[in-house]
């Protein structure tokens, strides 16, 4: 009989729904595992790149004789779309001012696009109430931005055919958006001509991602709440990623020309990014024998406790960047690191530095640092002139390094990504708790069952961290940071030498023995632990929970009888 024959419960994580990890076995679905996280998240996906969340906050989107506001315009439907679909309009004006929009409330930094072809007319304008910015249909290029302040970026994207997507990024408070067939640039007079439009979308961040359809409300893809994270982060296999929460202090993480700037000049959207779009900046520095940086405010940070700041930085025409966090909350420190060689370069102050491959030239940099006064965090980005620099070293240079995705959050290690846009932004704690698995048939046996979890524990585990094997009086078997304790009618608990790789519970009938790397590492007896109420026959497993935890989970199995070392050493 295979090993997988003998198993009850088989978890390899790769088929997901939102709010559901289903196993592989039972095949009945009565041992998935629900999840839960009530936040959108991260993590790298298959192609290598990070994943969020994305969404349109328009209302029907492409229906543009609903929700929409006209004011001296006529919309037929049934038109020939950039996309091969008779899903465009031809939206034709009658007067001066012409225009269609809706009433929409957002701020901080968003993407207003439109596909547009010209008809009659050969130009269109956007507006947000404070930036207009007119586009040439004709000639596939960006006319006047009378734009007020807010305006960061316009472009306009040939999709063929005459067709293009016309974009206007901002960082505004605002409460509509408006589309104007227009005469000519900066001319939104005359009372006649029209122009064709599809598929309007307004989103967080700095770019204009695929189109998301809507109706009667906003509609999200990507990584939503509830939804569980494969992550590719370290191999071709996904694994299970789990956080606890967590909150990105850095209130503008990619829209870094909002930061002070000492000597250098930022251009947003200037290069292809780790999330495999054009959203990474370019930091320039402006040619003086002198310091090169930006600094932005990122929240108080409290006496006492410890901070992870990172960032995603790439090399240019400059291969060293330095971090170096205010002092006023962390003492005297700085760290360099070398970009062309994705190594550690020296520091001062007492921190843990890191750097980790992300592929394409990317690497992730940064540093953990206990606060020693409570004050406001100002993490600091600057072009260095090696590995070796000292802090607020001067470097001669008109040259240019690659940033993107800025985070610093309460904790002793980095978790994945949280995107910011205006305000500071919390990931949710996540978890995996099985169904009933007793009531399902999935285990019940007193006399004999093994438990085999393999996975990385993020940052060697932390307090509250639990995998749990419950049983039916309530009691619990569980991995707590590094240690392995148990909790029911009495407590015993032990230090376990390595919080990473793979291990095993295996019950026979008289004893609980842990296994990993090939040994045993605590064998235990029921008299020993004090779980006299019921005898071994409450030795049963009626849950398989992971919970409160930083771990990447690569499977699961539960046996409904004890497995040989041989068995269970080829799995851990």
């Amino acid at each position: 009989m295979s090993i997988y024959d003998k198993s009850s419960l088989v978890l390899i994580p790769s088929g997901t729904k939102t709010g559901k990890v289903f196993s592989q076995k039972p095949v009945s679905g009565d041992g998935d595992f629900t999840f839960t996280r009530a936040s959108a998240a991260t993590r790298v996906n298959a192609d290598g790149n990070i994943e969020k969340e994305r969404g349109n906050v328009l209302l029907q989107s492409n229906s543009f004789s609903t929700t929409w506001i006209d004011v001296s315009t006529n919309k037929t439907s049934g038109q020939s779309g950039y996309d091969g679909s008779n899903d465009a309009w031809l939206l034709s004006k009658t007067n001066s001012s012409a225009r269609l929009y809706q009433n929409i409330t957002y701020s901080g930094v968003n993407t207003f696009s439109v596909y547009v072809k010209a008809g009659t007319l050969n130009w269109v304008m956007l507006n947000n109430g404070t930036n207009s910015v007119w586009y040439d249909l004709q000639n596939g290029v960006v006319g006047t931005n009378s734009a007020g302040g807010g305006s960061l970026d316009a472009s306009i994207e040939s999709v063929g055919s005459g067709w293009y997507r016309v974009i206007l990024v901002s960082s505004v408070s605002a409460s509509l958006i408006r589309i104007y067939p227009a005469k000519g640039d900066n001319d939104v007079s005359g009372t006649s001509g029209n122009i064709y439009i599809q598929d309007a979308q307004l989103e967080q961040g700095l770019v204009a991602r695929d189109v998301i359809t809507t109706t009667t409300a906003a509609v999200y893809g990507g990584i939503t709440d509830n939804t569980p994270r494969l992550d590719y982060t370290d191999s071709s296999c996904p694994a299970l990623l789990l956080e606890p929460q967590r909150t990105n202090l850095v209130t503008q993480s990619e829209y870094l020309s909002s930061w002070t700037q000492n000597n250098i000049s930022v251009t947003d959207n200037d290069s292809i990014s780790p999330e495999g779009l054009q959203n990474a900046s370019a930091l320039v520095g402006n040619g003086s024998s002198s310091y090169h940086w930006i600094q932005r405010d990122s929240g108080s940070g409290t006496s006492g406790t410890t901070y992870t700041a990172s960032f995603f930085a790439k090399k240019g025409s400059v291969n060293f960047v330095q971090l170096v966090l205010d002092s006023s909350v962390f003492g005297i420190m700085h760290q360099n690191f070398d970009l062309e060689n994705g190594t550690i370069g020296s520091g001062s102050g007492s921190t843990t530095p890191f750097i980790e491959d992300y592929g394409n030239g990317w690497y992730r940099v940064g540093v953990t640092a206990t606060a020693t006064a409570t004050a406001t965090i100002k993490p600091l980005i600057a072009l260095a002139n090696s590995s070796a620099m000292g802090r607020f070293g001067s470097f001669a240079t008109s040259g240019n390094i690659k940033v993107f995705g800025v985070q610093v959050e309460a904790g002793s290690y980095a978790t994945s990504y949280i995107p910011t846009y205006g305000s500071s932004v919390s990931r949710v704690r996540e978890a995996i708790d099985s169904v009933d698995l007793q009531a399902n048939g999935v285990t019940n046996n007193a006399t004999g069952w093994t438990y085999i979890v393999k996975g990385t524990f993020n940052g060697n585990g932390a307090a509250g961290n639990n995998i749990l094997v419950q049983r039916d009086e309530g009691g619990f078997f569980y991995r707590y940071g590094s240690s392995f304790g148990f909790s029911g009618a009495t407590k015993g608990y032990w230090t376990e030498f390595n919080p990473n790789g793979g291990f095993a519970y295996i019950w026979d009938g008289t004893q609980l023995r842990v296994r990993r790397g090939g040994s045993d590492i605590r064998t235990i007896s029921a008299a020993d632990i004090g779980w006299s109420a019921g005898g071994t026959s409450n030795w049963t497993i009626n849950y398989l929970n992971i919970t409160r935890i930083s771990f990447e989970l690569e499977n699961a199995f539960i046996f409904n009888q004890a497995l040989t070392n041989e068995e269970i050493d080829s799995l851990v």
